[in-house]
C-alpha cells in the first residue's frame, strides 16, 4: 500500500505543520520579545519548504528545488499588500505544482487548490481566535500579545493546512489498477451481494479483485475447508497478509485514495471498537438484512 495514503503518514504530516506554525511563532516571540502575528507565516513556510521534501522522500523529483520554490513564493507574496499572507499557501502550491507532476502524481491541481483554500481559511480562523472582540482589522497586530494563545492559534492554522495538504497527497498518488490483492465476500448472502454491487468500485479502484467465498479460488487462497464459510469478509493483500472485517474496510478505504480519511477515522481507538461491534452484528445477521430472512446455503451446496 502506498505510504502517502496511510493514516500514520497523514498524522505525521499534519503534526509537522502544526509544530512548524505554532512553534515558529513561539520561537520568534522568544527571540524578539514583541512580534507581529502576520509575519510568522513567512518563516514557517520556509521551514516547511525544507521539511516537506524529507517527508515525501523519493516521491518528488528534484526535491532540492522545493525549498527554493517556497522561498520564491514567500518573496512574491511579501511584496503584495497587507493581505499577502492569505495568498502564500496558493502561491506555494502553484510553484510546487510542476515538481509533483514530474513525480507521477495525478490530479495535481488539488495541491494548490486544497492547500491555498486551507491556508487562507486557517489564517483567518487563527486571526479570529487571537482577536475575536478587539475590533482590529485583519493584518493589524492585536494590542495585547499573548504568546501562548497566539502560538496555539497559529498551530490551528498549521492543522488546517497540514490536514488539507496531507489529504491532497493521498488523492494525488496513482492508485494501482491491478495486482493489489483480492476481496473475498459471501456470494450466497443477498445483503452482501447488494453492497458489493454498490461499493465494489472502491475495491477495484484500489486494485482489488472481487471473489466470492464459494469459489475455488477463495478456498485455495484462504485455505478454507470444503464446507467452511468465514464469518467476515477477507482481504488478501499482495504481500500475503489476510485482513478481515473492519481491518479489511480500512485497507480498502486507504487504497482507494479519495476515501482514505474514512480508513483513518476507523483506526481511531474508540471508533475502531464501535465499528467492530457494528460489523460483527451485521455479519452475524447478514442473512436476515434487507427486509426478509433467507436460508443460508447448506454445507454441501456449492455455488459456481
Amino acid at each position: 500500500m502506498n505510504p502517502l495514503r496511510s493514516f500514520p503518514f497523514w498524522l505525521r504530516w499534519t503534526l509537522v505543520h502544526v509544530a512548524a506554525l505554532g512553534g515558529m511563532h513561539w520561537a520568534l516571540v522568544a527571540l524578539g520579545q514583541k512580534h507581529s502575528f502576520m509575519f510568522t507565516p513567512y518563516p514557517a513556510a520556509l521551514l516547511l519548504g525544507v521539511v516537506q521534501p524529507f517527508l515525501l522522500r523519493d516521491s518528488v523529483r528534484w526535491a532540492w528545488m522545493w525549498p527554493a520554490l517556497t522561498l520564491a513564493a514567500a518573496a512574491l507574496t511579501w511584496v503584495v499588500n497587507w493581505y499577502s499572507p492569505l495568498l502564500l499557501g496558493l502561491v506555494m502550491g502553484l510553484l510546487q505544482w510542476p515538481l509533483l507532476a514530474a513525480g507521477n502524481f495525478r490530479r495535481t491541481f488539488l495541491w494548490p487548490l486544497l492547500g491555498g483554500l486551507a491556508w487562507a481559511a486557517g489564517l483567518l480562523a487563527s486571526w479570529w481566535l487571537i482577536n475575536p472582540m478587539l475590533g482590529a482589522g485583519f493584518g493589524e497586530t492585536p494590542p495585547a500579545s499573548r504568546p501562548f494563545r497566539d502560538a496555539c492559534a497559529l498551530a490551528f492554522h498549521g492543522l488546517c493546512f497540514g490536514a488539507a495538504t496531507g489529504y491532497a497527497l493521498a488523492l494525488m498518488r496513482p492508485a494501482p489498477t491491478t495486482g493489489a490483492g483480492s476481496l473475498y465476500y459471501d456470494g450466497a448472502c443477498p445483503f452482501c451481494r447488494r453492497w458489493v454491487g454498490r461499493f465494489g468500485f472502491i475495491a477495484r479502484q484500489g486494485g482489488f479483485e472481487l471473489v466470492p467465498f464459494q469459489s475455488e479460488a477463495a478456498r485455495r487462497d484462504l485455505g478454507l475447508a470444503e464446507n467452511e464459510l468465514p464469518a467476515e469478509m477477507k482481504l488478501h493483500l499482495a504481500d500475503g497478509r489476510i485482513l478481515g472485517g473492519v481491518d479489511a474496510f480500512i485497507a480498502l478505504a486507504e487504497a482507494a485514495d479519495w476515501c482514505a480519511p474514512l480508513g483513518w477515522l476507523l483506526r481511531l481507538p474508540g471508533v475502531n471498537a464501535l465499528a467492530w461491534r457494528a460489523y460483527r452484528w451485521i455479519a452475524a445477521n447478514r442473512y436476515c438484512l434487507g427486509g426478509q430472512c433467507v436460508v443460508p446455503p447448506q454445507p454441501e451446496r456449492k455455488l459456481p
